[in-house]
């Protein structure tokens, strides 16, 4: 199955952080990997690029969100690959709006079970779940409204 320019985009940013945990590479060595990759489209370039640098630039305060809902897990015990897919998707919570929380936690999950373990999914899943209700309270609340209302009967029924 092909997939989105996007989805690449998170993959390749993903596979740089990964590379930074465990080489110690620096973010401009992994700009240059990425922009030296063959086969991604430009847009998912562009992407990789700009969550390197986010998520590079705020690491500390990521690390502190995911370490506030890890209840009992130490962010450096946990899988590089879990670790860096939480960076991630934290990042874009935090920063892109834009983007419907859903949509992110959801991209999060399928390059952590595409990348990681067998526990991978559901363990990005619900730290996720967790910093989107801190992160993006009102839009989850609403996204919770709306399930209950599409999954109530109807007076038609």
């Amino acid at each position: 199955m092909k997939r989105s320019p996007l989805r690449r985009g998170r993959e390749l940013a993903m596979q740089a952080l990964y590379q930074r945990d465990l080489a110690h590479v620096d973010a401009g060595d992994l700009l240059d990997t990425i922009d030296s990759t063959l086969g991604p489209p430009e847009e998912a370039k562009a992407l990789a690029r700009e969550l390197v640098c986010g998520v590079c630039e705020t690491l500390e305060q990521l690390d502190q969100r995911i370490i506030l809902v890890a209840d009992h897990w130490d962010i450096q015990r946990m899988s590089a690959i879990d670790r860096n897919c939480l960076r991630l998707a934290c990042y874009e919570l935090v920063a892109r709006r834009d983007i419907p929380f859903r949509v992110i936690i959801d991209e999060a999950i399928e390059v952590a079970k595409r990348y990681g373990s067998e526990q991978s999914g559901a363990f990005v899943n619900g730290i996720l779940d967790a910093i989107a209700k801190m992160e993006r309270k009102s839009e989850v609340l609403t996204f919770g409204k709306k399930e209950k209302e599409d999954r109530a009967p109807t007076d038609e029924s």
